[in-house]
């Protein structure tokens, strides 16, 4: 059908197509017709993180809510609580309390994936798509945790002569130089010298009026190289922000004409192709910086991350040390995620198709739902609810206090197959006790009852303590010389 979306859509993301998927999409709808004539149907699987926080998904916790069930038709999956189920559709849009999640469409025997008009932005999971990575093109937008990037510009190998468009919404896009011989008398405000200089024009780049309007163009680029200071990474990589009068607040143009002529306003290092723009999307203008990043991949792949020393770095707590890479591969940009702790997604513009050969898996909010195609009647129809989730604090104190119990008694029991690591965190609770409380002895339950106990150990002159002196009253824990321990060893034997 014309009005459907076409199958390289659903899979352009991952490159290059695995084997015996032509781009024209022949084989792909040759297994979909296939599996659609026995019947086929969509199994989801959805995974609701227990907390609500900035609509991330930790994919490292264990508090995770677990469910897998099959769609047959046309449904609309949501989720109530944290168990994801799918509903009709007008079920569905009565839900109430239900926030609706992701709209799967069944149409001619093939399953589509559509967003549903009143949900969140839906997002690919990069970390779940191909070995090969997921494929960039511009204008798509990427988020590492809570923050988002857009490509503004990809520039392959082979095209050293283009260079990155450093415009920003909101400036003008180029400030055109005048007359110069009618500014004889005007002065800079920088400078504060008289007329324009050898090569060195004046221009007004803001709406400043009067005394100040004018200004050399190398006094403001001098000026805007010490608030950038913009230093050239490997390639020529560089952060570079749209600056605005600290007088008029106007914001400054990207771009100066001369005779015709247009160059960068601000003079950045040259850049190496290929190389990837991203444009920072943030919200809050008091913690980060709107601005791009222009990134060479002509030596190395782009690190994006919190660490130092990367060509990319997010100072936000939602970041991984090393969170994505960028590389350049067979004249593809390849997005790769370095399983970060929230996830690397790049949001979904259109409808794609659900294929068996590889689960499409998709993040909205709290929510990452993994499907694919699975024959009808495969499995059980609903596999239930599953929820993992560490111990609480409170089972932790009861089990704390039922050790400190058990460490109180005579005889302490201990496993006949415990592992050394085991005994010394028991036997650190007696320490804790003091030393002033009768004997304790330590044996394993295999041993005989009327067994005598073992001699007590000797604990050395380092400090290192053995098993069966922790127990005993001070006076008996002696020297590797077999005299009484010093008041500070013992200090250091109950410390």
């Amino acid at each position: 059908s014309s009005t459907q979306p076409s199958p390289l859509a659903a899979h352009r993301g991952c490159c290059p197509p695995s084997p015996g998927h032509r781009l024209e999409g022949v084989a792909m709808s040759t297994e979909a017709s296939s599996s659609s004539a026995t019947g086929a149907a969509v199994s989801v699987t959805a995974r609701t993180w227990v907390r609500d926080s900035h609509d991330l998904f930790d994919f490292e916790s264990g508090q995770v809510h677990e469910r897998t069930f099959r769609v047959e038709g046309s449904a609309l999956c949501v989720r109530s609580g944290l168990s994801v189920e799918a509903r009709g559709e007008e079920a569905g849009a009565q839900g109430g309390a239900a926030v609706p999640l992701v709209r799967v469409v069944e149409k001619d025997g093939r399953f589509w994936i559509d967003r549903v008009a009143s949900s969140k932005r839906l997002w690919s999971v990069v970390r779940d798509a191909a070995p090969e990575g997921f494929r960039l093109r511009e204008g798509d937008f990427v988020k590492l945790g809570r923050f988002k990037f857009r490509v503004r510009q990809l520039v392959g190998s082979g095209k050293n002569a283009e260079q990155p468009d450093l415009s920003l919404g909101g400036s003008k896009a180029t400030c055109q130089v005048e007359d110069q011989g009618a500014l004889e008398a005007k002065c800079c405000r920088i400078c504060l010298m008289e007329g324009p200089g050898d090569d060195d024009p004046l221009i007004r780049p803001c709406s400043c009026k009067g005394f100040i309007e004018y200004v050399h163009l190398k006094c403001l680029r001098y000026w805007m190289k010490s608030r950038l200071n913009v230093a050239g990474g490997p390639g020529g990589s560089f952060f570079y922000r749209s600056l605005s009068c600290e007088l008029c607040t106007q914001e400054l143009p990207a771009r100066v004409g001369i005779d015709g002529r247009t160059s960068l306003l601000m003079e950045v290092p040259e850049t190496k192709a290929p190389y990837v723009v991203l444009e920072t999307m943030v919200r809050d203008a008091r913690r980060h910086s709107k601005g791009l990043h222009v990134v060479s991949l002509a030596e190395k792949p782009c690190v994006l991350g919190r660490g130092h020393e990367i060509e990319v770095r997010i100072a936000d707590v939602s970041i991984s040390r090393s969170h994505a890479t960028i590389s350049y591969e067979d004249g593809n940009f390849v997005l790769r995620d370095d399983k970060s702790k929230f996830g690397t997604l790049v949001a979904l513009h259109r409808s794609q198709e659900i294929f068996a050969c590889r689960p499409h898996t998709l993040q909205m909010g709290r929510t990452v739902l993994s499907l694919a195609l699975a024959p009808a009647g495969a499995g059980a129809a609903d596999a239930g609810d599953r929820s993992t989730a560490a111990p609480s604090p409170s089972s932790n104190a009861r089990t704390a206090s039922a050790g400190e119990e058990d460490a109180s008694r005579a005889t302490v029991q201990m496993p006949s197959l415990s592992e050394e690591r085991l005994r010394d965190l028991r036997l650190l609770v007696l320490m804790r006790q003091g030393s002033s409380r009768e004997a304790t002895v330590l044996r394993t339950p295999s041993a005989p009852a009327s067994t005598a106990p073992p001699q007590p150990s000797r604990v050395s002159r380092s400090g290192f303590w053995w098993p069966w002196a922790v127990g005993l009253p001070a006076e008996e824990q002696q020297q590797d010389g077999g005299e009484p321990l010093s008041p500070r060893v013992r200090r250091i034997v109950s410390f």
